[in-house]
């Protein structure tokens, strides 16, 4: 129980660290001011991966308005369309519950994402769905499935370390995004 604790801690910590040095590397590299109009036409259409960018603007408040309500819409939106690290990004925020509590917290929700995304072959969602079998939240708690899903995250090649989980996921995206923005390419 006190692991489970830490880990939500350590998500919600390793959320603003990242989304802060984010926005600082966007603001550095930006060139001139960011027009978000071509990302918001291609995720209205049926661009999974723009709805997925553009839930994390939101959510970071990289150029956007930073909007939580909308970054949910968004990255649902995306999931709902099979893009793995959206659906894992949900069920990270529904287990954490963000911040302001938009969307509050939620394990069940949480299970629910994680699933999707491991459906999906996403690592992050095995690892995460994982962790809640193994701690019984929003799931029944079952140490046997939750070892083979854990099992199934590293063979999908995700770090299963409860230690390094959230900031490795979380800084990735973030900073795909932040480059993005900044027009450079890694």
């Amino acid at each position: 129980m006190l692991a489970r604790r830490a880990f939500r801690r350590m998500i919600g910590a390793a959320v603003a660290g990242v989304a802060a040095t984010s926005a600082a590397i966007a603001g550095d590299a930006a060139a001139g001011p960011f027009d978000p109009t071509p990302l918001m036409t291609r995720a209205a259409g049926d661009d999974q991966n723009a709805a997925f960018q553009l839930g994390t603007l939101y959510y970071a408040g990289i150029g956007v308005a930073q909007d939580y309500l909308a970054a949910v819409k968004w990255l649902t939106k995306s999931a709902k369309a099979g893009n793995a690290d959206a659906a894992c990004e949900l069920g990270m925020l529904y287990e954490s519950g963000s911040y302001a509590d938009t969307p509050p917290v939620n394990p069940t929700k949480a299970a629910q994402w994680y699933a999707e995304a491991s459906a999906h072959g996403g690592g992050c969602g095995t690892f995460g769905l994982a962790a809640l079998y193994q701690a019984g939240e929003g799931v029944t708690k079952d140490p046997v499935k939750a070892g083979q899903l854990f099992a199934q995250a590293a063979s999908r090649g995700y770090v299963v370390d409860k230690t390094t989980f959230p900031l490795e996921h979380i800084n990735r995206h973030f900073h795909a995004v932040a480059t993005e923005l900044a027009g450079r390419a890694d």
